[in-house]
């Protein structure tokens, strides 16, 4: 028979290996990708739904500000709120929430259950490209995907309804688009320019590796 405390021993450290496993699901480049995109909603809600943001969460993003801006130290009001200590620069004070959400998970950022899908609907309606296009497809799902790693990182369930956002935006685009009202939104990435395609060709003939021959191969039938 199985010793009962044996058995425990290997349960716990099944669960420390699943826990491993759980935290590096999300690679090092798109956990960046991630933080950027939630820094930039963090500094949206600071001066468009700030109730929905834990007040130690910003009193730590104006000291951190403050520290970072001599002048503003030098000329800051003495027993000012948070808010009042926030600065008025969008590159420092996304700097300063940046440097803010490195802090103890166990002090959450955001009223987690206070946010509506309406709330990062609208937040994604007001991000355009350098064009002044709206966001594509592509570009919504990363920071769907980002929000997800949020929720993730502070241990959060999100909501059905939370989830479900970015698909009624997704619907609401298709249909204007349709009906001719609305902007066109890209879908999927830019074809590759020829004269790249061309010089990745020509960079792969020149190479004699089998592993560069299947690469030449795939590219041509792709």
């Amino acid at each position: 028979m199985t010793d009962p405390s044996e058995t425990r021993d290997q349960l716990q450290q099944l669960r420390a290996r699943a826990a491993e496993i759980c935290a590096n699901r999300v690679c090092a480049r798109s956990r960046a990708v991630y933080r950027n995109s939630y820094t930039r909603f963090f500094v949206w809600l600071l001066t468009t739904r700030s109730t929905l943001l834990q007040p130690a969460f910003v009193s730590r993003v104006a000291d951190l500000a403050l520290d970072n801006d001599y002048s503003a130290t030098q000329d800051s009001v003495p027993h000012a709120s948070s808010f009042e200590r926030l600065p008025t620069d969008q590159k420092l004070l996304r700097a300063a929430v940046s440097r803010a959400l490195y802090g103890s998970i166990t002090q959450p950022p955001l009223r987690f259950q206070e946010l509506e899908a309406g709330d990062f609907v609208a937040w994604l309606l007001t991000l355009r490209t350098t064009t002044g296009a709206q966001l594509s497809f592509s570009a919504s799902n990363t920071h769907h995907a980002g929000r997800f790693n949020l929720f993730r990182v502070y241990k959060e369930r999100m909501s059905m309804t939370l989830e479900q956002g970015l698909t009624g935006l997704k619907k609401t685009i298709a249909a204007e688009t349709a009906a001719g009202t609305g902007q066109p939104m890209k879908i999927g990435k830019d074809a590759l320019p020829f004269d790249l395609y061309k010089f990745l060709c020509s960079v792969m003939l020149a190479d004699t590796l089998m592993d560069m021959v299947f690469a030449r191969t795939y590219t041509i039938i792709a």
